[in-house]
């Protein structure tokens, strides 16, 4: 082909055609699969941040269906986050225990009772649970006089849990056992004001079904 014919098929061309062409751009392609591994990705962490928050500390059981609970309520924290949490990121250490030299647990949290009544609730690895009467009053007793303390984890658990309790300030271990069901009594020493604690040793949330403290 020479020069005339080309300029004279080229002349016959539409000029919409090649406005098109000199304009064409390429359309991007849309990699649907990165998109959504990363949109999956943000809704994972974003349900973690979530169940990081209603499920890592101590809380109320009560939003917890204790019918449907067939293992050990674990935590949604792995060791490393743990490692980060210790240390009061939650929660302070309660002021009722002057001393945390040879108290097990990193973080203590005052938990009132309803009259004597333990109402449900659930506590992490490394929690320990101080109850109290309202204002964080804890139980008057003479020298002699006895104060129980009876609790029951959900039936699937079998957990290691300390229990101590607190008198002037001193914290007092009485046993570490393993178990669904708790039970112990304290003989006061002398009169003061006693307060009960449960510390959780296990590597799963307790989660208290019912229990009472009693003269």
């Amino acid at each position: 082909m020479n020069a005339k014919t080309f300029s004279e098929a080229m002349s016959t061309i539409d000029n919409r055609y090649i406005d098109r062409a000199l304009n064409y751009r390429r359309k991007k392609r849309v990699h649907i699969l990165p998109f959504a591994a990363s949109l999956t990705i943000l809704l994972l962490l974003c349900g973690f941040a979530y169940s990081a928050y209603v499920y890592w500390g101590v809380g109320s059981a009560e939003q917890i269906d204790f019918d449907r609970l067939t293992q050990p309520f674990g935590t949604v924290a792995d060791e490393q986050m743990t490692d980060e949490n210790n240390g009061g990121m939650f929660y302070e250490k309660s002021g009722l225990i002057n001393d945390y030299t040879n108290v097990y647990a990193d973080d203590s949290v005052c938990v009132a009772t309803d009259g004597n009544v333990i109402q449900p609730l659930y506590f992490s690895p490394n929690y320990m649970i101080i109850f109290a009467k309202e204002d964080e009053k804890g139980w008057t007793l003479e020298a002699g006089e006895e104060l129980a303390l009876h609790f029951s984890l959900y039936p699937a658990q079998s957990l290691e849990l300390e229990i101590g309790y607190i008198l002037n300030g001193e914290y007092h271990l009485l046993s570490v056992t393993k178990g669904s069901n708790f039970d112990e009594t304290l003989i006061a020493a002398g009169a003061g004001e006693y307060y009960f604690c449960v510390t959780n040793r296990s590597s799963a949330n307790a989660v208290i079904e019912e229990g009472e403290i009693y003269k």
